[in-house]
């Protein structure tokens, strides 16, 4: 003779029991895997996962968060996560200002040396030769800003 289980039920003798909605149960048991049959019977170990399942998921994305969160947090005590705006100050002050600075000088301090004939030509040459080097500096530095902004979002 076969026993009924006690712990089975329809999608709405469960909905009754439990107070969900049989749309909501029959969605989360479709999500789980189990393949819905009109009239079938679904035991209430299905149904307990189907219920909490999204809860575990949601548990699982606030810990990862909060490890994230945590590990960001060591990292700034520890002295090794760098400020990326504090960083691009101190690269834009500390090395590119002083690069630019030395540039703007190439044509005075070279000219002689590059034509001793006619140091006012080389001068030129050099002067127009340093703002092309400049401009591509700046737009290469420009570039790499809007790329890294990019990936940070």
């Amino acid at each position: 003779m076969k026993r009924s289980n006690p712990l089975t039920g329809t999608l709405h003798a469960w909905s009754r029991a439990l107070g969900v909605e049989p749309k909501t149960i029959g969605q989360r048991l479709t999500k789980c895997g189990v393949k819905l049959i009109p009239q079938g019977s679904y035991t209430a170990k299905q149904i307990f996962l189907a219920l909490h399942n999204d809860r575990d998921e949601a548990r699982t994305r606030k810990l990862f968060a909060e490890a994230q969160i945590a590990e960001l947090e060591l990292k700034e005590k520890e002295g090794s996560l760098v400020n990326y705006a504090e960083a691009e100050k101190v690269f834009f002050t500390d090395w590119m200002m002083p690069a630019m600075t030395e540039i703007n000088f190439i044509g005075e301090r070279c000219a002689a040396l590059a034509n001793p004939e006619n140091p006012g030509q080389a001068f030129k040459v050099l002067s127009e030769w340093a703002e092309q080097m400049k401009k591509q500096i700046l737009s290469t530095y420009e570039n790499n800003i809007k790329t890294n902004t990019k990936n940070e979002h």
